[in-house]
């Protein structure tokens, strides 16, 4: 096995971007580019929503300032302990496996997110999608 040296040049003179662009992109890699450009919107689309839901959220369960805020903590939360949760996991089981368990929790949690009854069960909710969503990155 050869290595690089610090500047990511190879010991024949081939630099690490000169291999990757020499590469041809196939239906594979624009499958899995438009695959994970999905997950990242998704991801993206996800936060912005709980935006607009807040206010609607404080209104009907008359939530003040700070208790509202703990949607947005725990959904940020989340995603950090998803992230590195989700990173090992991938390192054990690979990362397609992961990536799709990711994508279901995202999915579970915003779906359990439309039918909770209280604020409880909401930001627990937030927090497992938050979860998902740091798979996807």
């Amino acid at each position: 096995m050869t290595s690089t040296d610090c500047r990511g040049v190879h010991p024949h003179g081939l630099t690490m971007d000169e291999a990757l662009s020499s590469i041809p992109w196939g239906r594979f890699q624009w499958l899995l580019f438009c695959t994970c450009g999905m997950g990242y919107a998704a991801e993206c689309i996800e936060l912005l929503l709980l935006s607009f839901a807040i206010p609607m959220l404080k209104e009907e369960w008359g939530l003040d300032n700070t208790t509202a805020a703990y949607a947005s903590l725990l959904s940020n939360f989340g995603i950090m302990i998803g992230a590195a949760g989700w990173g090992i996991l991938a390192d054990c089981i690979g990362r397609r496996a992961v990536f799709l368990g990711s994508v279901l929790m995202t999915f579970a949690g915003g779906l359990a997110c439309a039918f909770v009854p209280n604020f409880l069960l909401f930001v627990a909710a937030r927090f497992f999608v938050g979860a998902g969503i740091g798979g996807n990155l």
